[in-house]
Parts: C-alpha cells; sequence; structure tokens
C-alpha cells in the first residue's frame, strides 16, 4: 500500500513541484547537492496529507489486534497480573513517540541510500539511531539541514564476524580470537527494541572495546589469516577456454608480471573490465592446492582466476539509437487498473477486484 501511495502523490504532485527531487549529475556531492530540498519539502507536505487517515486506520487495526491478544491473555491470568495487563495495554497504545532530530536522520538516510545506489558508500559508520520513521508532517525546513557524511572503512573481516557471530559458530573463526570471545566486558547494556516485526533480539557490542582486542591478537594470525582480514582487489574466476579471456599464450607470459591488466572482451563475457595476475599466485595454473587436510588437492583445475579491476566509468547518454524503430502505443490510460489506496478500504487486505 505505500508504493502505491508514493506513486499516486508523486505523479499528481510532479507539476506542482516543477521538475525532480534528484539531480543526478551531482550524485556524487559529499554535502547533497544533488538534492532540491524545495522540491522534495513539496513532495513531503502532499503526502502529509494523508497521514492522519493512515494513522487512524493502523490504530483501528493495532487495537483490535491488541484486544483481541489481551482478552486471551486476560482468560489465563490470576488476579493479581490483570492491572498489569491493563497497564502494559495502555502504553502499547498510547506511548507512541518519535524523537525530535530523527527529520534530520531520516533525510541523512534518504541521502545514504541514494548515495549508495548512484555513487559509493558516503559512509560505513552512519546508521539511522532511532526505531521509528518521522511524520511525514514533522518533515519540514529542510533546507536548513546540512548533509554531511564522515568517510571511513568498514570493519575487518574478522572483526565483523566478531561482532555478529553466534557462539557455536566460533569456529569459523582463528584459533587466536577463542580467547576474547565471550568475555563479558563485550557485552553493551541491552537496548529496548521495538520488536513489531521482529524475531530476534540482539545485544550491542562495544566497537571501541572490540577493536582493541582484535587488535592485540593481529600479531598471532598466520599469514592466510591475514590476508583474509584484509581488503584487497576483488577477483574473478572464469573456464580456461573462455573466449572472454586473452590468449593462453599471452596470460602465460604475463604471469609472473602482476602490473600488466589484460582486458576481457565484454561482447562474450557481458562483464567487461581488465584481469591481472594475482600479487602471490599469478594465474592458476591448473592445479589447486586444498586449504584442508581432509580434502584432496585438485589436479585438472579448469577454472583460470586472477586479480579484476572494473571497467572505466562512463557516463551514458540517455537516447535511442539511430536505427531503432518506435512501436506504435499499445497501452492506454484505460488499460491501466486504478489500485485502491491502502486507508480507503476496510481491513489490512485490498478488496478482491
Amino acid at each position: 500500500g505505500a508504493v502505491d501511495l508514493l506513486i499516486e502523490v508523486y505523479k499528481t504532485t510532479f507539476n506542482k513541484m516543477e521538475g525532480y527531487i534528484i539531480n543526478t549529475d551531482k550524485v556524487k556531492d559529499k554535502h547533497g547537492a544533488y538534492l532540491e530540498v524545495s522540491r522534495l519539502e513539496i513532495f513531503f507536505h502532499e503526502l502529509s496529507m494523508y497521514e492522519e487517515k493512515i494513522f487512524l486506520k493502523r490504530y483501528e487495526l493495532k487495537q483490535d489486534l491488541l484486544l483481541k491478544t489481551y482478552h486471551e491473555m486476560l482468560r489465563e491470568a490470576s488476579e493479581s497480573e490483570r492491572s498489569e495487563l491493563r497497564q502494559k495495554l495502555d502504553d502499547l497504545l498510547f506511548n507512541e513517540e518519535c524523537p525530535y532530530d530523527s527529520a534530520q536522520k531520516y533525510l541523512e538516510g534518504l541521502c545514504w541510500v541514494l548515495q549508495c545506489y548512484f555513487a559509493d558508500v558516503p559512509s560505513w559508520r552512519w546508521y539511522y539511531p532511532f526505531y521509528v520513521a518521522p511524520f511525514v508532517s514533522d518533515l519540514k525546513g529542510l533546507s536548513r539541514v546540512e548533509i554531511s557524511f564522515i568517510v571511513d572503512k568498514p570493519l575487518r573481516p574478522f572483526d565483523q564476524l566478531m561482532a555478529v557471530l553466534p557462539m557455536r559458530s566460533w569456529c569459523a573463526l582463528p584459533k587466536c580470537y577463542n580467547k576474547i570471545m565471550g568475555r563479558k566486558e563485550f557485552d553493551y547494556p541491552r537496548l529496548e527494541p521495538d520488536t513489531e516485526g521482529k524475531h530476534f533480539l540482539w545485544n550491542g557490542i562495544s566497537e571501541e572495546l572490540l577493536l582493541s582486542a582484535t587488535k592485540a591478537v593481529d600479531k598471532e594470525l598466520t599469514t592466510h589469516e591475514s590476508r583474509r582480514n584484509a581488503t584487497r582487489q576483488e577477483k574473478i574466476f572464469l573456464h580456461r577456454d573462455s573466449s572472454s579471456l586473452p590468449h593462453n599464450e599471452v596470460t602465460e607470459q604475463t604471469s609472473d608480471c602482476s602490473v600488466q591488466k589484460l582486458p576481457i572482451d565484454s561482447a562474450t563475457s557481458g562483464i567487461g573490465g581488465w584481469i591481472a595476475p594475482d600479487d602471490n599466485d599469478g594465474f592458476s595454473d591448473g592445479f589447486f592446492h586444498s586449504p584442508t587436510t581432509n580434502l584432496q588437492d585438485i589436479t585438472s583445475d579448469q577454472t583460470i582466476s586472477g586479480t579484476f579491476f572494473n571497467p572505466e566509468a562512463a557516463n551514458p547518454v540517455p537516447r535511442l539509437l539511430g536505427n531503432v524503430r518506435v512501436p506504435d502505443k499499445a497501452v492506454t490510460g484505460a488499460d491501466i487498473s486504478k489500485r485502491p489506496l491502502w486507508h480507503t478500504y476496510p481491513g489490512s487486505r485490498p478488496p478482491r477486484m
């Protein structure tokens, strides 16, 4: 229902906005210059006109569900437990608050997602710090909001796994981490999350303590483990006889020269880009040594792997090719059935058409 409403409001508001909300030519700007804030505020204002009806329906549906659950629990509760149940019901129905500064963080979140899709990750540490989104009617005065992200680096692979792996998966990490996993000082005070629609509760991890502990055991990692724990250039794996690769003679000649890049044929592979010998291993030679003792070596490896580099970035021109024949229009507005908006029909499911 939300997508239908967004599209409907965008269509009816586009002329009033006098243009698009995003200027894609400036999408790499780190301070949000690509965002036409005045147009975004017009869109949010028109969207807020539906807010009261939507929340009224949400309230009614939630109230019905809570009352049903409440009566089921009441039948099984003792007399002393009933007053506590009533208090919890009141809290769920009437104590939903939205932090004042969530509007700024919400706008930052929109810009963060936009840049992830069209440019690059603007910040690896940024996150939306609230459990609820602001009301659309609160999204005003956005021209005074300054968008700025701190450019940083992602966590290393083992640090990331240390933060999220449960105890039964510790075997996936190097043995030197066993001495620090599960220590009490890594436990962060339990948050009070919004459990609606959630299946699990996670404890937070103190990033500062975690990184200081993993740094202390870095020297105990093997050479292979240290390579796994570093951010390196991407690798690509192709069949040895792939027509996307340069001739085998060329790859053999350059196997000892890690700086030379060989082009990948985009016409046959569909990806393009460049391949170069791996810094340590060069191109694979048909033999793959098993990294574990319980698996055999592969003596007739038919893949070839190397370091992969993306093709040069280009700005495509949005136009039809010269020899394209544009067919006559076969679909008109009369062929598009109008879907009822979520807040206009009873219940949570749309009526059958």
